[in-house]
């Protein structure tokens, strides 16, 4: 009784405020917003004030996060012998927010404000405010983002190898794709750079699976062809090997495989893919790691579904639970367009894995990512766990995961661009918790290099009870990811025309309970409420939601994107960033003697036809692409400006043009700089597309937000049509 005691005293005394780092003896470094954002800065003070806000109320995590803009480097700390430290009553991890007691013999919980007895050899006096009088020197009490050097009690075993096992489509229609020789060029410079505990195998497959043996005593690669997925593991074949032991076997199997199924012309009969995914079981599933499997379309069902997000396959979700049990993932890249990816886009989902697209000239893209796909910060065999204040729950998972309880996450592979968002109920009046409510995630994982850790993120956050002020602290970016990735999940029993009409019934509650508390009819909306509105609207226009000129694998496709990015990359591909790119010799900085170093970052602007011009030249940037639009008045200026070569035409102009760094010109080089600025700052390769014909101009045009198009309102109209709903709901 004596600790809540003193825990309610220290909350009504603003002077010794620690847990909202308001004193300055003790300086907290709060978790960045890159891993975990929520879609408001505050934790609304009641049900009744989220109801009338009309907002959801949620989270994203993004735990392994290379966000260039995070500030600090994660610390690591060893508690050695001690263990780390967590609540007896709720198992939450100390933070910089909890408070001691009874002269630092105790330390209480700020999620269920359980008195914890302080361990002997981690005890420290207070001074009369409550902080411990080494607080300062105490990383796991100033940083809110951790991570700890992980003891026994968080292993099932020792940590495994990082794994991959590749498996290739080697069929007439993947030959006919010419990718092979890209993905066998790639793995060679792969391999190069692979830390030296890395475990890597290759399965080729078309009617038949082909098994290498890659053994380092052996001269030269063995191959072993079955038309079923046989368990190999008795079979004496090295199918699994370490990639410092075989390199040279490896190397030499990549050198030959394009040449070895060069000839392949029968198409007759098909492998199935779930053979195909059985096999690469067998040799991944004794360490875990990650399937990663190239497929011509051609490869796969016939069946088409329309807009269902996770098609029902009996397959997938089966084999999807045996790869969660052995920490298995399963990333699937597509080669070609002529199929939906719909089927087994649960199988990636189950296993927190990714579905990837290509066309089949996107060669540079393909190589790009796969090298992305295994250099980026990864973590193995991990389980995320997420806890809350009293009287704060879960109501809705969104991202690619298997989940084994409410607040248990399975996530076999884990990676830095992988986000993870929840919806959170409040159960209660939170008024009564005291100022501040408190968001606690821990992922356990392997690091590839071995080593088990736990990382703890913290978010502290504000209880506020007026509906007024929580207007004030909305975050649009992060309500637009959470909100697309609620969205995406409901197709699977909702139309596009009813999700489209949900998001504006939100839209409309949203703005109208803002009139309702102002108390002003004529009061002016806040910034951050206009702003979400636009989102709302982008996301009601987005290539996934929008009825017209999308293709339905392009749909599929983006779902699947969509639902794991976080949200600053979210927020990108529903409001795309505009550049003119055709005056940067007149901004600051521009250097025509030093080009190759030259760097210009022009404003962007809004998505509005009145910001373009015919006698000039656009870049809009989603994220995920580049498109180039050039004014028709400015077509042939472009060419000669951005070229040295006579012979480059604007009909034929395409992204390979902007790599002959030879025929580029002083500006050319400058606007090529910018353009590869903007894609160093994305994880996939953004492909620049010229945006000459249809489709690729119909793209850029619909992406144009704030205009009529698609038959879809304009900007203007959108918000006048809400500002009608809400004087009708007002009456």
């Amino acid at each position: 009784g004596g600790s809540h005691k003193s825990m309610d005293s220290l909350d009504s005394d603003p002077k010794t405020d620690f847990r909202g780092g308001l004193d300055a003896q003790v300086v907290i470094k709060g978790c960045p917003s890159e891993l975990v954002q929520c879609t408001m800065g505050c934790i609304p003070g009641s049900k009744m004030a989220l109801k009338t806000v009309g907002v959801l109320f949620g989270c994203t995590f993004t735990p392994l996060s290379d966000d260039p803009h995070i500030e600090m480097d994660i610390p690591i700390v060893d508690f050695g012998d001690l263990g780390i430290l967590r609540c007896t009553n709720c198992r939450g991890y100390i933070n910089p927010y909890v408070r001691f007691s009874h002269q630092g013999h105790k330390w209480i919980c700020v999620l269920c404000k359980f008195a914890n007895n302080v361990p002997g050899a981690y005890f420290c006096p207070i001074d009369n405010f409550g902080y411990r009088v080494d607080t300062n020197d105490r990383i796991e009490l100033t940083h809110s983002a951790i991570e700890y050097v992980a003891t026994e009690s968080y292993m099932t075993r020792l940590p495994q190898n990082p794994s991959y096992v590749f498996v290739v489509d080697v069929s007439a229609s993947a030959i006919d794709a010419q990718y092979l020789p890209v993905f066998c060029a790639t793995m060679l410079q792969i391999i190069e750079h692979m830390g030296d505990n890395t475990d890597i195998g290759i399965i080729s497959f078309d009617s038949s699976l082909h098994f290498y043996n890659l053994d380092p005593m052996l001269s030269s690669p063995h191959m072993m062809t079955s038309k079923t997925p046989l368990d190999m593991s008795d079979s004496g074949y090295s199918l699994l090997v370490n990639v410092k032991d075989s390199y040279q076997s490896i190397k030499k199997l990549l050198e030959v495989l394009p040449s070895m199924h060069a000839a392949n012309t029968n198409e007759k009969t098909k492998l199935s893919f779930e053979s195909v995914m059985q096999a690469a079981y067998h040799v991944q599933s004794i360490s875990g790691g990650k399937i990663i499997s190239f497929v011509s379309t051609y490869s796969l069902c016939d069946q088409v579904f329309d807009t269902i997000f996770l098609a029902k396959s009996t397959f997938a979700e089966l084999f999807g639970l045996k790869c969660t049990e052995t920490n298995t993932s399963v990333d699937i890249f597509y080669i070609g367009l002529e199929d939906t990816i719909a089927e087994y886009g649960l199988l990636t989902h189950i296993t927190s894995g990714q579905v990837y697209m290509y066309g089949y000239d996107e060669y540079q893209k393909l190589s790009h990512d796969l090298q992305y796909c295994i250099y980026r910060n990864t973590g193995f065999e991990s389980v995320m766990r997420l806890r809350f204040s009293h009287d704060m729950d879960i109501n809705e998972h969104f991202g690619n995961f298997f989940m084994r309880r409410k607040d248990l996450m399975a996530i076999p592979v884990i990676d830095a661009h992988k986000s993870y968002a929840v919806t959170i109920n409040i159960n209660t009046d939170m008024e009564d918790l005291g100022r501040y409510g408190y968001i606690q995630s821990a992922l356990v994982y392997t690091t590839k290099m071995n080593e088990r850790r736990v990382r703890i993120m913290t978010k502290c956050l504000p209880i506020i009870c007026s509906p007024k002020h929580i207007y004030g602290v909305l975050d649009p970016e992060c309500i637009a990811n959470v909100l697309t990735k609620q969205m995406i999940k409901s197709l699977d029993n909702l139309s596009l025309e009813q999700v489209r009409e949900s998001l504006m019934k939100m839209n409309v509650d949203m703005l109208t309970g803002y009139k309702k508390i102002s108390g002003n009819r004529n009061k002016a909306y806040p910034d951050c409420v206009l702003e979400t509105s636009k989102y709302i609207l982008a996301i009601i226009k987005s290539r996934i939601f929008a009825e017209a000129n999308t293709e339905l694998y392009e749909r599929n496709y983006y779902m699947h994107y969509c639902y794991t990015i976080p949200p600053t990359l979210g927020a990108l591909f529903l409001y795309p960033h505009l550049y003119s790119v055709h005056d940067l010799d007149l901004l600051e900085y521009y250097s025509e003697t030093d080009p190759a170093n030259t760097l210009v970052i022009p404003g962007v602007k809004n998505l509005c036809s009145d910001k373009l011009s015919y006698r000039g030249a656009f870049v809009q940037d989603d994220g995920y692409g580049l498109y180039l639009w050039i004014g028709s008045e400015y077509k042939q200026q472009f060419i000669s400006k951005v070229f040295t070569d006579a012979s480059v035409r604007i009909e034929d102009l395409s992204e390979h043009h902007f790599h002959q760094t030879d025929i580029l010109s002083a500006y050319g080089r400058v606007l090529l700089n910018f353009i590869n600025y903007l894609r160093n700052k994305k994880p996939l390769y953004q492909r620049l597309i010229i945006c000459e014909q249809s489709p690729y101009k119909d793209v850029f045009f619909n992406r144009m937000i704030e205009d009529r198009n698609n038959g879809v309102f304009s900007y203007h109209q959108y918000m006048d049509k809400l500002f009608r709903e809400v004087n009708k709901a007002l009456e």
